[in-house]
């Protein structure tokens, strides 16, 4: 009963809170009526809101032009939190034929982001290919309704065989029918395949380092 208490000290209403707490409003349902734990960073993140709620202020002064010449209130982005999994719980939730809404049932942690992707999650990240930019443990937020672009680091997953990838997205040919990752670790070659062979490619957004783990 907890996330219900929670959200309505905030005064929020479920899709709200949802948002704020980057989940659907389906699982926060689930979560006050006690069809799905909550699992403990998913409930600090909200305690976590309730405090910044507290404290936040609304605007934020910024070198934003203005015809006097001095600062403006310039709103602030809306920062939210979105869920993040393992790599290989990750592989799991794809594997099940999962969808967004399912990932309370696998979540290890929420970061925040200013992602306006409603599906916005986040992976940690395993293995060396990108580094020395990207590293082992990286938090890496994604943006599903985004289409990637050339140069955009992309987690992208084939459709056949499940192989996912964190790499460097270029797509060339005729109709853009080649897709190459690339690695920032020159130690790792560059994978060549047909745009159609994937079941998703989606670009990368935002990255949080931990400097103590």
């Amino acid at each position: 009963m907890e996330v219900l208490e929670i959200r309505e000290r905030l005064g929020m209403d479920r899709d709200a809170f949802a948002a704020a707490v980057g989940l659907s409003s389906e699982t926060i349902r689930h979560y006050e009526q006690g069809h799905t734990r909550v699992s403990d960073p998913v409930l600090m993140s909200m305690r976590n809101l309730e405090k910044l709620r507290a404290h936040s202020p609304l605007v934020e002064l910024r070198d934003a032009p203005a015809q006097s010449g001095g600062l403006v209130p310039f709103p602030l982005v809306p920062r939210r939190r979105v869920p993040v999994v393992s790599w290989a719980r990750a592989g799991a939730i794809t594997d099940r034929g999962l969808n967004y809404g399912d990932l309370a049932n696998f979540i290890d942690e929420t970061v925040e982001t200013d992602s306006r992707d409603p599906n916005a999650f986040g992976l940690i990240i395993e293995g060396d290919s990108m580094s020395p930019e990207y590293l082992p443990g990286d938090r890496v937020v994604f943006a599903p309704n985004e289409l990637p672009r050339n140069g955009d680091i992309v987690v992208a997953r084939l459709a056949e065989d499940g192989e996912t990838y964190f790499k460097v997205f270029r797509r060339s040919g005729e109709e853009g029918q080649i897709v190459k990752l690339e690695s920032l670790n020159p130690d790792y070659k560059t994978l060549t395949f047909r745009y159609d062979q994937f079941r998703f490619i989606y670009p990368a957004v935002d990255m949080i380092r931990r400097i103590r783990k």
